[in-house]
């Protein structure tokens, strides 16, 4: 009987393998649907970055044209905030029916579609829509009722969330949709690398849309793409017509160090020029006169007599964490407690500064959250970086800063009145206190001509507030992601630490620097997590000037980037 049970078992299994057919892309009996990539929707997309999505839909729709598929485009609403389908794709497909739906929000429901589905005489259909859930799962599902095969382009099918994603994939899956991102799409249709379209037509078209899709994410993937490219080309690779990057040690002082019969390497106006109607911080000063007279007022602040002055304020805020840490192990009842530590540490990098800064503090670690301040702070920079590579496009620069909604403007002036509000309060205290401010304050006091005004205050502390905490965070963060991953140095860490130290209170500033280990912790730490991956651009001087023995032209841009110059392998960056 258990003999018979396990046969029937297997038995079973065999059938099901057996029944499976493998049901492939035939590019003479497949149609192309362009479904609602408009625009206005576009923006909805939060599953894929931009630019990754951007070219997503437009390989989507070049794939009609590569394989010579009948092509069908439909738009909803496209007079309205939906918006009209992009341009590029409307002229791949400058004769294909278009329809232009002004209320079925599934475009199976709109009879002139179904006619012009029904008309290519095609049983196959290949098809990408935002959003994924609605304009994308419904149009599938109707297809597949009605006895066409189906294949959904996860590439070219975007929406809200990674979870409405996987919910809408799952329905299409159960159904019998086919699931299939743009490259396994186009390899299917071809085949054979020998066939027409084959190699010689495919890869240009991979070359396009993949390449690009894959290299200009907005996550940051570019430094670890030029990284690559130093890995593969050397020190020196120029990554735009006018933009060249090194990796080597030398590059960093020929850069940002004064050589004898050198010039100066100015910083770059593209990623430095202050903002419209704002005064110039420390770090926006282009002018070098100006910066030096900025650092200058600052740099007391930061000697190791005012760190010792301040390490109370440092003390306070380290034990707020401790404490704060120890509660949520408590809570766990034994269990030991999951904590995602970079909030924890903004919390406290935060607090500190605001302390130092403001003679207040943001009140992150008493709250267990960020002050709503800092969380519009931490959007700004996000946003800084697109505002930023609008830059390297006048007219696109131009035409954004005339689309900034209103309420995005106050927000950003509300944003700087709380700067100046903060600056405010702690310049009317008539307490003495060893913070930052006090060390600005007396500079200006006793050099009057060669301090800081009010607004380079202002908009010198508001950056500040950012590089003076977020960065420290972020090191911070890496280096005990290293040292959770590396065991053994973490055990060695920690005895050094713990044969130093018998209670907490003799934790001081001095006491830590003669923990040779420590040290060299945070330093490894630096380099394999640099808070700044690309450090303050500069540009050739006037006349062309030379970096690592290389003659460059004036004007060239140089965009330093410290994981290539700390990572990429060779004696010079040993």
């Amino acid at each position: 009987m258990k003999f018979s049970l396990i046969s029937a078992v297997a038995l079973l299994g065999a059938t099901a393998t057996q029944a499976y057919t493998f049901t492939r892309l035939n590019k003479t009996n497949a149609a192309l649907l362009v479904v609602d990539h408009q625009l206005g929707l576009s923006s909805l997309v939060r599953d894929y970055s931009t630019v990754e999505f951007r070219s997503a839909i437009f390989a989507h729709a070049a794939l009609g044209n590569l394989f010579n598929l009948p092509t069908i485009l439909t738009t909803s609403a496209d007079t309205g905030p939906n918006g009209a389908l992009p341009k590029e794709i409307i002229d791949m497909h400058p004769n294909a029916p278009f329809i232009h739906r002004q209320g079925e929000v599934n475009a199976w429901d709109n009879a002139d579609f179904r006619a012009a589905v029904e008309a290519t005489g095609k049983k196959q259909i290949i098809l990408g829509g935002i959003v994924t859930e609605v304009c994308t799962s419904f149009l599938a599902l109707s297809l597949i009722e009605a006895g066409y095969e189906v294949w959904a382009n996860t590439d070219a099918s975007g929406t809200f969330t990674d979870k409405l994603a996987a919910d809408a994939n799952r329905r299409m899956e159960n159904a019998g949709v086919q699931l299939m991102g743009m490259f396994g799409i186009a390899m299917d249709l071809m085949r054979d690398w020998r066939d027409t379209p084959g190699s010689a037509e495919v890869l240009p078209f991979l070359d396009n849309y993949e390449e690009k899709q894959h290299s200009f994410k907005s996550g940051g993937a570019i430094v670890h793409d030029v990284e690559k490219l130093h890995r593969k080309y050397g020190p020196a690779v120029r990554i735009a017509p006018n933009e060249i990057t090194f990796a080597h040690q030398d590059a960093w002082t020929d850069i940002f160090q004064g050589r004898q019969g050198h010039q100066q390497f100015l910083k770059d106006p593209v990623w430095w020029a202050r903002q419209p109607g704002h005064p110039d911080s420390l770090i926006s000063a282009i002018n070098p006169e100006t910066h030096a007279r900025m650092r200058k007022a600052l740099s007391q602040g930061f000697t190791q007599r005012a760190l010792r002055k301040q390490e109370h304020i440092l003390q306070k805020y380290v034990g707020l964490l401790i404490e704060r840490l120890r509660q949520m192990e408590e809570a766990a009842d034994g269990q030991g407690a999951v904590v995602d530590i970079v909030p924890w540490f903004n919390y406290t990098t935060f607090d500190i500064f605001g302390d130092l800064g403001f003679g207040e503090s943001f009140d992150c670690l008493q709250n267990s959250r960020y002050h709503p301040w800092i969380a519009l702070l931490f959007n700004s920079v996000k946003a800084a970086s697109f505002v930023i590579s609008a830059r390297f496009y006048p007219l696109i620069e131009f035409m954004l800063m005339k689309c900034i909604p209103k309420p995005l403007k106050k927000m950003q002036q509300d944003h700087f009145q709380q700067i100046v509000d903060k600056v405010q309060r702690r310049l009317n205290w008539e307490v003495e206190r060893p913070d930052i401010m006090s060390y600005v304050l007396k500079h200006n006091d006793e050099n009057a001509k060669e301090g800081m005004s009010l607004g380079e205050m202002q908009a010198t502390f508001m950056v500040l507030t950012t590089v003076g905490s977020e960065t420290t965070a972020t090191v911070l963060s890496g280096t005990l992601n290293h040292l959770i991953a590396h065991p053994v140095m973490l055990a060695r860490l920690e005895r050094e630490v713990r044969g130093k130290f018998l209670k907490e209170d003799e934790i001081t500033l001095d006491a830590l620097t003669e923990l040779p280990y420590l040290n060299a912790v945070i330093n490894e730490g630096l380099r394999c997590c640099p808070p700044i991956p690309v450090m303050l651009p500069r540009v050739v001087p006037d006349g062309g000037d030379t970096v690592c023995g290389m003659w460059l032209p004036d004007g060239a841009a140089l965009p330093p980037r410290l994981p290539s110059t700390h990572l990429t392998q060779g004696p010079a960056n040993a």
